[in-house]
């Protein structure tokens, strides 16, 4: 028995989105495993691209500007990405929810929201801390960088997984 004996096709060529040179079909085998997706969660942000634009583009901004003068308020927005980026991790890598509609995924955005302003709160008081956070971000920043340029070039994977650790 092979593995797709047992496969349902669930599209075909005559879907919207496919086109005659790149044909959509969607196979699903009872021997697959599960694959961690996030296309819910890229559903709702192209979606809502248009408000996080604007939430990133005047955080950007104040950044560039008065980042240093208010370093405070930086590690406090810090500590809010970082919790909500920690969430939507937890929900979408780890516990591989898939289908969550979108009233639910603004919940969890917002609860995220207010338990990282608790945490940045917190990180303003300890600033050694969010320092060592921000470092994190940076250096995580630095092995996507090297990762994309570099080690995906060389098919050299592990190495992504090293610079982030360190």
């Amino acid at each position: 028995m092979g593995l797709l004996d047992k496969a349902v096709v669930i599209g075909n060529e005559a879907s919207p989105t496919s086109s005659v040179c790149h044909p959509k079909v969607q196979i699903r085998s009872l021997f697959g495993c599960k694959i961690s997706r996030v296309d819910t969660l890229s559903v709702f942000f192209d979606d809502y691209y248009f408000i996080f634009a604007a939430i990133f583009m005047i955080m950007g901004t104040f950044n560039i500007f008065y980042g240093v003068k208010w370093f405070k308020a930086t590690i406090f927005l810090i500590g809010i990405i970082s919790v909500v980026a920690f969430v939507f991790i937890l929900l979408f890598f780890i516990l591989e929810i898939d289908d969550l509609s979108q009233s639910m995924i603004w919940l969890c955005l917002l609860s995220s929201i207010s338990i990282g302003s608790i945490v940045g709160y917190f990180l303003t008081k300890m600033m050694r801390i969010g320092v060592v956070v921000i470092g994190c971000w940076i250096g995580l920043i630095l092995a996507f960088i090297l990762d994309n340029m570099l080690f995906s070039y060389f098919n050299l994977q592990y190495f992504f997984y090293a610079l982030a650790m360190v």
